[in-house]
């Protein structure tokens, strides 16, 4: 039987997950960014909004569809793109240079891996609702409101946390120690 005791992160005094003070810094950086996607996202459909009044059409125009389509591409995509370039990047980790690093400084490479993928799919988004928000003040169909705030919930949910990057990056590292 397996040991599942990496799939819970190191717990500090105060009950949360552990990370190193430069490691903390980078989590903090990666948050201040996803948070800044979100934050220029949903500014944007407030100036939308304000600019259009409000309006809500039902009648979408070809523009409206190509920026839903956009959107739905961009989704598809991000389960592919930045999954794709985190592999590529943990292929090329040299496995015994990695191990005879201390723990703090594989913890602080595997989160510098993890800053480029997680920033792509965050602007991917970002440019899908911009587009969709476009869409929307040329023609005010309220789907692309709709595929605007499923983006939004999209990169809230996909924001990382100390807990979801403490796991990961210790998942990583057991994967690392099997190799």
């Amino acid at each position: 039987m397996q040991d599942s005791s990496y799939n819970t992160p190191d717990l500090n005094r105060d009950g949360e997950p552990s990370l190193t003070p430069e490691s903390t810094a980078n989590l903090r950086g990666l948050q201040i960014i996803t948070a800044c996607l979100i934050t220029g996202s949903c500014l944007f459909m407030l100036v939308t909004l304000f600019l259009s009044e409000g309006a809500l059409e039902l009648n979408p125009d070809a523009l409206s569809w190509i920026a839903v389509g956009f959107a739905v591409f961009v989704f598809l995509l991000s389960f592919y793109f930045p999954g794709n370039m985190l592999r590529r990047q943990l292929s090329e980790v040299d496995v015994s240079d990695f191990e005879n690093k201390p723990p703090a400084d594989r913890q602080t490479d595997l989160l510098t891996l993890f800053h480029g993928p997680h920033i792509v799919a965050g602007a991917m988004f970002e440019g899908a609702v911009f587009f969709n928000l476009v869409a929307y003040v040329v023609t005010p169909f309220a789907g692309n409101i709709g595929v605007a705030i499923f983006l939004i919930l999209v990169m809230a949910a996909r924001f990382p946390s100390r807990v979801r990057i403490t796991t990961w990056v210790n998942d990583i590292s057991h994967e690392f120690a099997v190799r």
